[in-house]
């Protein structure tokens, strides 16, 4: 498993947590 895959799901994650705070 690629950790760049890993990565961008926790940046996606990140991501949705900014979205849902606004």
């Amino acid at each position: 498993m690629p950790i760049q895959l890993y990565d961008l799901r926790l940046r996606n994650f990140e991501w949705l947590l900014h979205v849902i705070q606004y």
